[in-house]
């Protein structure tokens, strides 16, 4: 029977296109952005960075604040145009509280990265969400 491992020789931390951004320029400038076409202008523009923003994805999308209507999926399907649409732009995500339990967090992280995008961020929350505080 063949051996089928793989060995894999690491020199080091392997570093994410963030961390080579921010070795590269110190500080990121990283503009929000929403859609398809944002990204494209952001991209023209020359930035490397950019944030896709929960709020501006549902305002968007769903003519409503961030309250928590727009779902995971929704948030995985807006970033995976951005990211094809900028594809030299490093995009970090609002990924929310993930959508849920653990196992609905693990398949947010999933779909969002196998957007291309280059890294999300999640929120914690016990209380009623940011944008209900201050749209009234």
């Amino acid at each position: 029977m063949a051996d089928s491992t793989v060995s894999v020789a690491v020199t080091g931390p392997r570093k994410t296109r963030m961390h080579r951004l921010i070795e590269e320029e110190g500080i990121v400038l990283m503009p929000g952005i929403y859609d398809a076409l944002s990204a494209a202008v952001l991209q023209s523009l020359g930035f490397r960075a950019g944030f896709v923003s929960g709020y501006a994805v549902s305002a968007s999308r769903l003519g409503m604040p961030d309250i928590g209507l727009l779902t995971p999926p929704e948030m995985a399907d807006a970033a995976r145009a951005i990211c094809a649409a900028a594809p030299n732009v490093a995009f970090i995500v609002d990924a929310d509280t993930g959508g849920g339990n653990a196992l609905n967090v693990q398949r947010t992280v999933r779909d969002i990265i196998g957007t291309g995008a280059a890294g999300l961020f999640l929120e914690v929350r016990t209380t009623t969400p940011p944008a209900l505080t201050y749209i009234k």
